[in-house]
Protein backbone atom coordinates (compact mmCIF):
# COMPACT_ATOMS: atom_id res chain seq x y z
CA UNK A 1 0.00 0.00 0.00
CA UNK A 2 1.05 3.12 -1.05
CA UNK A 3 1.95 5.41 1.81
CA UNK A 4 2.03 3.09 5.27
CA UNK A 5 0.98 -0.04 5.89
CA UNK A 6 -1.60 1.10 8.33
CA UNK A 7 -3.57 3.74 6.76
CA UNK A 8 -6.62 5.61 8.08
CA UNK A 9 -9.07 8.18 6.60
CA UNK A 10 -11.15 8.66 9.43
CA UNK A 11 -10.53 8.23 13.20
CA UNK A 12 -7.99 5.75 14.30
CA UNK A 13 -7.72 3.77 18.06
CA UNK A 14 -5.65 0.81 19.05
CA UNK A 15 -5.78 -0.60 22.37
CA UNK A 16 -3.22 -3.91 23.34
CA UNK A 17 -2.58 -4.29 19.50
CA UNK A 18 0.51 -5.85 17.90
CA UNK A 19 1.49 -4.89 14.48
CA UNK A 20 3.62 -7.05 13.25
CA UNK A 21 5.37 -7.63 9.54
CA UNK A 22 3.78 -4.98 7.68
CA UNK A 23 5.18 -3.65 4.48
CA UNK A 24 4.26 -0.70 2.75
CA UNK A 25 5.95 0.62 -0.76
CA UNK A 26 6.16 4.11 0.62
CA UNK A 27 6.08 6.26 3.27
CA UNK A 28 6.17 4.25 6.14
CA UNK A 29 5.31 1.12 7.61
CA UNK A 30 3.81 1.98 10.41
CA UNK A 31 0.82 4.47 10.47
CA UNK A 32 -0.25 7.83 8.56
CA UNK A 33 -3.82 9.03 10.07
CA UNK A 34 -6.21 12.07 8.77
CA UNK A 35 -8.07 11.77 11.59
CA UNK A 36 -8.27 11.69 15.11
CA UNK A 37 -7.58 8.51 17.33
CA UNK A 38 -4.48 7.08 18.84
CA UNK A 39 -2.24 3.62 20.20
CA UNK A 40 -2.62 2.44 23.67
CA UNK A 41 -0.45 0.07 24.75
CA UNK A 42 0.62 -1.16 20.83
CA UNK A 43 3.55 -2.92 20.12
CA UNK A 44 5.09 -2.65 16.59
CA UNK A 45 7.16 -5.62 15.19
CA UNK A 46 8.98 -5.47 11.83
CA UNK A 47 7.13 -3.33 10.24
CA UNK A 48 9.10 -1.86 6.79
CA UNK A 49 8.82 0.59 4.10
CA UNK A 50 10.18 -0.56 1.08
Amino acid sequence: SEGGAIYSFEALNATNTVFKNNTAAASGAIAIQMGDGNFDNCTFLSNKAV
